[in-house]
């Protein structure tokens, strides 16, 4: 507690400094040094201890003035000497607004020295900032000024009248410039009463460029973001305090339905929420820092898409926040099924696929084989892995001789960048066997670089074979053919034949019926002159002649009317062997003296056959006076039957000479009626064309074989059955 004999003598002292701060200027200075407050707050217990006890007063207040003044002047130095050493630029004007501090930081930056600007008025301490006399921030604190403020940036003031701006002034440090904050502040006194100002200006060039960056950095950041096809977040709180316009787009919502009114729960399948509460939780207590998964979001619509997102942990208005980014992956995802599923079905192709398949890489090495290419070699696809393609399956020529790798085509499609298309090659398996392959060797090229080869191979071993087969069978049918359209060609030239012989067996008809009669005249007239004439009668000779050619002109008439008979001739069962063995007696005579000899080859137990023995006879009898003909100066005269193997079913009647043959070129008129070689008067050209119209009329067929020099071979060829109707089959030269 304080005594009363301490008491007075500070209640005078008060009162003293209180008196002689009244008639000095030193009250502007006081309150920086925070007295006045000290000495204002009990000014009323100072009053009325001066009423109280005056007379203690006087004396000490001569002695307290003396000592206040000294303290004053000391605090005036210390508050003038802390203005001096602030770090801010800093200046004090009083109520007449002349500058009364100016201190160092103050004199650097502006480049006037405190000698030049202390006392100074009239506005001159804005000239070191703007070049002229104007109000500045400093004279704001005794009022507003519109005009003033509007030169600045930024202008606040504050209940107390202390007022803060900003400004970019040119010419400090030199014509430099710098960006400053300033604040300016009003000296009152105890009663309020304003007795100047002080201004402190500090430099914040760095500051702002710092800022400048920032904002710079934040624009960017913003651009980016905002036009950014990746959807950006900050979630606090269960709510988006910031998101992109993509993000909001990947939703289906405006930014405004969505930007602090939304969080993840509202955009995120229910399904799949857990999950990420979770991870968003773990991220916010700081489990973890960062996470990146995907999981299924639910559109405004309601359609449900595939997103991805990235986070990480953060801080936002001092508190834990999750801010990443998130994209919309739903194409991606059925990007990647499509791929998984294409390749999948390009595994299944090549594992389907009947060709083998082998890729190779540029040093020859193989890389892959698929299931056929293993089973047609032989070799398991782990067993091939790594090893060289030319060694393994292609090292030696169908010959057995060595394949060098260099003329492989397989080496070239991978070392030359060579397309190959090989028809006959073999491959080698395993065990050591070879089989016929085809194949093809392509590159593998890949931004215009050769990166391996595909050779695509298949197994043409039973092709091969069926490939001989064909050509055997192709070589049999050709032969085949070759007959047939000979045969049809005959077929068609005996058709011809048949024609022409119809038209002249119609011919035939009409003249032999219109000379039968005429012959049958004069035949009878010359045999009953020839019976009453005497022996050596000269008269004999000419009638025995006509009686000759006569019956030569009857026979030619029989003949002739052949052709004219389209009616089914009278038919027995036939023994074959035994017609022709009393046909044969007729001509042996005329085979004896032409020095011919007779071989006849009957087989025994030959069936009958429905046949007229005498048209038989008569075809056995033409054939052989052809070939007696044919051997003037003798030769062999062969007569054979047997059951025909050529045509089963028909007994065959061969007729074989050996005489000088028929020319080639003739030998399809053969068969036509008239047509002969011999000399006029030796043949009528009918014989031959008897025999067909014989044969045809058994259902039969009839073949001739000839080569001149060699002989001549007839093969009739007749029904063991009697056929339904008469046969159409034309004999083949």
């Amino acid at each position: 507690m304080k005594t009363t004999k301490n008491y007075f003598p500070l209640l005078a002292v008060k009162l003293a400094v209180l008196v002689l701060l009244a008639e000095t200027a030193i009250m502007g200075v006081l309150p920086f040094l925070g007295i006045r407050s000290a000495l204002l707050e009990n000014t009323a217990d100072a009053v009325l201890l001066v009423l109280v006890v005056t007379p203690f007063l006087v004396r000490w207040a001569l002695q307290a003035a003396r000592m206040v003044g000294e303290e004053v002047e000391a605090s005036r130095r210390q508050l003038l000497d802390i203005i001096e050493f602030l770090p801010d630029a800093t200046f004090v004007i009083d109520s007449g607004k002349k500058v009364i501090a100016w201190n160092r930081a103050l004199e650097k930056m502006t480049g006037v020295s405190k000698k030049e600007m202390v006392g100074k008025g009239d506005y001159a301490y804005a000239v070191p900032f703007h070049g002229e006399r104007r109000p500045i921030i400093i004279d704001l604190v005794s009022g507003q000024d519109t005009e003033t403020e509007k030169r600045y940036k930024y202008v606040k003031r504050t209940a107390d009248g202390t007022l803060y701006a900003e400004i970019f002034v040119p010419s400090l440090y030199g014509g430099k410039g710098a960006y400053v904050w300033v604040t300016a502040s009003p000296l009152r006194d105890g009663a309020g009463n304003l007795y100047g100002a002080i201004e402190s200006v500090r430099d914040i060039t760095e500051r702002k460029r710092a800022e400048e960056k920032i904002l710079e950095s934040e624009d960017k950041f913003r651009n980016l973001t905002e036009k950014s096809m990746v959807g950006v977040y900050l979630v606090q709180d269960g709510v988006f305090k910031y998101c992109n316009p993509a993000l909001a787009g990947i939703f289906g919502f405006e930014l405004d339905e969505i930007f602090g009114k939304k969080g993840p729960k509202d955009v995120v399948l229910p399904e799949d929420w857990p999950i990420v509460m979770e991870n968003l939780r773990k991220r916010s207590d700081g489990e973890v820092e960062s996470l990146n998964y995907g999981f299924r979001g639910l559109k405004k619509n309601g359609e449900v898409i595939d997103v991805e997102v990235y986070g990480s942990r953060t801080f936002y208005d001092g508190k834990p926040a999750v801010i990443g980014t998130l994209l919309d992956i739903t194409g991606r995802k059925r990007m990647e099924e499509a791929l998984r599923d294409a390749e999948e079905r390009s595994r299944l192709i090549l594992k389907s696929a009947g060709d083998g398949i082998i890729g190779v890489d540029t040093d020859g090495l193989i890389l892959f084989a698929n299931e056929s290419a293993q089973d047609m070699l032989g070799w398991k696809f782990e067993e091939m892995r790594g090893k060289r393609l030319h060694p393994l399956m292609h090292h030696t020529r169908p010959d057995g001789s060595p394949y060098p790798v260099q003329e492989c085509p397989m080496y070239e499609a991978f070392t030359l960048s060579k397309e190959s298309q090989v028809d006959n090659e073999i491959l080698w398996r395993k065990d050591g066997s070879s089989f016929f392959v085809i194949y093809s060797a392509r590159p593998m090229i890949r931004n215009g670089r050769t990166e391996g080869a595909v050779i695509t191979f298949k197994d043409i071993t039973e092709r091969k074979k069926i490939e001989l087969e064909i050509r055997t069978l192709n070589a049999e049918l050709e032969v085949r053919v070759e007959q047939r359209t000979a045969e049809l060609r005959s077929a068609q030239e005996r058709l011809i034949q048949s024609e022409k012989m119809s038209a002249v067996g119609q011919l035939a008809a009409g003249v032999a019926h219109e000379i039968n009669n005429p012959l049958g005249i004069i035949l009878g007239f010359a045999q009953g002159l020839v019976k009453r004439l005497k022996e050596n009668d000269p008269a004999g000779m000419p009638l025995r002649s006509i009686e000759r050619e006569t019956l030569r002109c009857k026979d030619l008439v029989q003949e002739l009317l052949i052709f004219s008979r389209s009616s089914k001739i009278e038919e027995e069962d036939l023994d074959i062997n035994e017609a022709l063995g009393g046909a044969l007696s007729l001509i042996f005579a005329r085979a004896r003296t032409q020095g011919v000899e007779i071989v006849r080859e009957l087989s025994q137990g030959l069936p009958t056959i429905p046949a007229n023995k005498g048209k038989i006879q008569q075809t056995l009898i033409n054939l052989a006076n052809n070939s007696l003909d044919a051997m003037p100066a003798g030769g062999t005269l062969t007569i054979r039957t047997a059951l025909s193997l050529k045509r089963p079913g028909h007994v065959e009647i061969r007729v074989q000479d050996t005489g000088h043959g028929i020319p080639k070129e003739i030998q399809p008129r053969v068969l036509e009626p008239f047509f002969t070689t011999k000399e006029v008067g030796k043949g009528t050209g009918l014989g031959l064309a008897v025999v067909y119209e014989i044969v045809k009329k058994h259902n039969g067929s009839l073949e001739m074989e000839s080569a001149e020099g060699k002989g001549t071979l007839f093969s009739i060829f007749l029904p063991i059955k009697a056929a339904k109707a008469p046969s159409d089959r034309q004999p083949t030269p």
